[in-house]
């Protein structure tokens, strides 16, 4: 309950605007991004091996084993990113990302005439993301690191700091509740079932308040803190702009009642709880979630469409979670529905070595297919596929020493399959680049056509030139080679 409170909170503004720094010691991804926000540069390199007789693979064949390398580099407000492949000694390819907090650009010697830019700041970058003017940033990091909190972390720390909110939350509900219903099953053992229903302009004050005692709330706020990066934490933990959310808030497409039931034994132990949002957002109409022991059910409805996505924790041991569920949408307008059924595990694990170094490694695995009764006509067909990912983030004790990130990705199909191997370590910095920006066309002018016809043609280009490099390396004589000559 008090996890879920806590992702509500962040969830309802998130819907608003819809790094991490530890006290004395930094975990590893903390680590990273402190020494790249103090101007360390990233060095690395991204292998892709593709097989297979699928079109897609037969298309990408010509990335395969191809070696690309990757720069990158902050320094202030300015950044410069590179990636590009090495034929013999010279690098080729070159393609750039670069830019500050006014403009960022894109030049690739794939189109060396072609020079991109787009405003960071004003209508531009808000039209383009789908965001309104001044939005600010969403939550979605966050929720992530607030649902990868150690269970030990979560208990010692998260529970006791979230405990008063609980409390004022439930004496809260109470002025909403129904006179509780007494159910009987079969064998006599009885239930209570109680219902709230809770206007939603009262919901939305009680958002308010609660944010408002967060703001000052000495315990709690470092733990958010913690989980979120420094411009979230600018955007709000900033008093001066509680004014501005409260009118954000009072703002959401929420309308009517909210209605919560709850189900609990005779000693108030939760079996059931369920919640019925009413919205107007997009031909959405309502949203509901039901969770009941280990299940969780999400269900959106519209005029003509729905979603539902119901998941079940199968597995929660030290280390590892697991679940299995399904997905199901139905968009309406004579277009294809598509059902999928999946399990999804995880398992981490923390080690320290006895040279100071630390490993964190995180492993997930995900399996799709089409759910029954979710094929045929009418239905998008869901070939069974597997994918695969492994990141593993190490480094040795002192707070200066790089830190490598290891990741290893993988998509696998009855007839196909595609795996990549990127590997980053952070570096000392070095100057940044003059790099062109006079000439540039403005990427928020280009249509619909222009931009597919763009990527069209660096994705074509990028594989002619990788195949090129690809067949010259291969001719280059490997050091075997070289010994063997007399």
């Amino acid at each position: 309950m008090k996890k879920l409170l806590c992702l509500v909170m962040c969830l309802a503004l998130v819907m608003c605007s819809v790094s991490a720094y530890a006290a004395v010691e930094y975990s590893l991804e903390e680590k990273w991004q402190r020494q790249v926000d103090f101007g360390n540069g990233i060095k690395g390199t991204l292998n892709v091996h593709v097989e297979g007789e699928k079109d897609w693979a037969q298309l990408l064949a010509p990335l395969s084993d191809v070696p690309l390398e990757i720069r990158a580099i902050h320094s202030d407000k300015a950044f410069q990113y590179r990636i590009y492949a090495e034929k013999g000694e010279d690098a080729v390819g070159l393609t750039q990302l670069y830019g500050d907090d006014k403009a960022v650009y894109l030049h690739s010697e794939l189109m060396p005439d072609m020079l991109l830019s787009l405003s960071t700041d004003g209508d531009v970058l808000d039209r383009l993301s789908g965001n309104q003017q001044g939005m600010t940033p969403t939550l979605y990091s966050a929720v992530m690191n607030i649902l990868n909190v150690p269970e030990t972390t979560w208990e010692g720390k998260w529970q006791p700091a979230l405990e008063a909110y609980e409390t004022a939350i439930e004496l809260w509900l109470e002025s909403y509740a129904s006179a509780p219903s007494v159910k009987r099953d079969e064998n006599g053992s009885a239930t209570v079932l109680v219902r709230y229903d809770i206007p939603a302009e009262a919901v939305k004050a009680q958002i308010k308040a609660l944010w408002g005692n967060i703001l000052m709330d000495e315990t709690l706020q470092p733990l958010l803190r913690g989980q979120m990066n420094q411009e979230q934490q600018d955007a709000y933990f900033n008093e001066h702009e509680k004014y501005y959310f409260d009118q954000i808030i009072d703002g959401l497409a929420l309308e009517g009642n909210i209605v919560l039931e709850r189900e609990m034994t005779a000693r108030g132990e939760a079996l059931r709880t369920e919640m019925s949002f009413p919205l107007d957002y997009e031909g959405w109409t309502g949203l509901s979630i039901n969770q009941h022991e280990k299940n969780t059910a999400v269900v959106l409805t519209g005029e003509e469409k729905s979603l539902e996505v119901t998941m079940e924790e199968t597995d929660a041991t030290s280390g590892s979670t697991a679940y299995k569920g399904m997905l199901r949408y139905i968009p309406g307008q004579a277009a294809e529905s598509i059902g999928v059924t999946f399990t999804l595990a995880e398992v981490q694990s923390f080690t320290t070595d006895e040279d100071t170094r630390s490993h964190h490694v995180s492993n997930w695995t995900l399996n799709l297919q089409s759910a029954e009764g979710c094929t045929g006509e009418g239905w998008k067909t869901v070939e069974p596929m597997e994918l695969t990912a492994r990141v593993h983030i190490h480094s040795k004790g002192l707070q200066y020493n790089p830190v490598t990130m290891e990741i290893e990705a993988g998509v696998k199909m009855a007839d196909a399959q595609l795996s990549a191997a990127l590997e980053l370590r952070t570096t000392s910095p070095w100057v940044l680049d003059a790099l062109p920006t006079e000439g540039a066309k403005d990427a928020a002018s280009l249509t619909d056509e222009e931009k597919g016809q763009l990527f069209r043609d660096l994705g074509l280009n990028a594989l002619t030139i990788l195949q090129m490099v690809k067949e010259s390396n291969a001719s280059l004589p490997t050091a075997t080679d070289l010994e063997a000559t007399p």
